[in-house]
């Protein structure tokens, strides 16, 4: 099976170290992508485009699920 190209680098970093699945790190950069579209419609080009580098665990920081 051919690996996944992944856009985002919290993608990436989960798919690397195997953590989840091929659903969730195509969560992980569909949710980049919107974060992204977001803060570009709000004029945050700086913000928007930090949303593809951002590293697994700044991806997953505050999601402790409580």
């Amino acid at each position: 099976m051919k690996a996944q190209m992944y856009k985002s680098q919290s993608a990436r970093d989960a798919q690397a170290m195997g953590y989840g699945s091929e659903s969730y790190w195509s969560y992980l950069d569909e949710h980049a992508q919107q974060l992204h579209d977001y803060f570009m419609r709000h004029g945050d080009t700086v913000t928007a485009n930090a949303m593809f580098t951002r590293s697994l665990g700044e991806a997953l920081r505050g999601n402790e699920g409580i």
